[in-house]
């Protein structure tokens, strides 16, 4: 009965440390994804090169409001940018800030919350009006 028990603790241990191991990294991943500061416009500007765009210019900074409750049109912008990592539902009831960018053939919509990206996504001017969203 002694063994049983000892052996008992030991697996309990090693599972306890295992478990632990896995939440911290879950963990740290997630700080990091949430971690993308883009407080200044060097900053926002080397995020849209890094996703494509070239010589853009700031054609509009503004704060919004991020509503409690969702209409149809911001649940499906929503939906859409969850699949990029996005959720602005961590955001409801906050204030957060509008970045548009233009180059001229699309627009570029940078949306921070207290100088962290929440969500970013781009327009095409030209032709067939096409929405993309933009991966961190």
């Amino acid at each position: 009965m002694k063994i049983y028990f000892m052996f008992s603790r030991s697996y309990a241990l090693i599972l306890c440390i295992l478990m632990l191991l896995c939440f911290t990294l879950l963990g740290m991943t997630a700080q990091n994804k949430a971690e993308l500061i883009l407080d200044t416009e060097n900053k926002r500007c080397a995020y849209l090169n890094k996703n494509g765009a070239e010589n853009v210019m700031l054609v509009e900074c503004k704060n919004i409001y991020i509503p409690y409750e969702f209409d149809q049109q911001l649940e499906i912008y929503n939906d859409c940018i969850k699949e990029c990592g996005y959720d602005l539902t961590l955001h409801k009831g906050k204030e957060a800030l509008l970045y548009v960018y233009d180059d001229g053939d699309e627009l570029y919509h940078i949306y921070t919350c207290d100088g962290r990206l929440i969500a970013a996504d781009k327009c095409k001017l030209s032709g067939k009006n096409t929405v993309a969203l933009m991966k961190e």
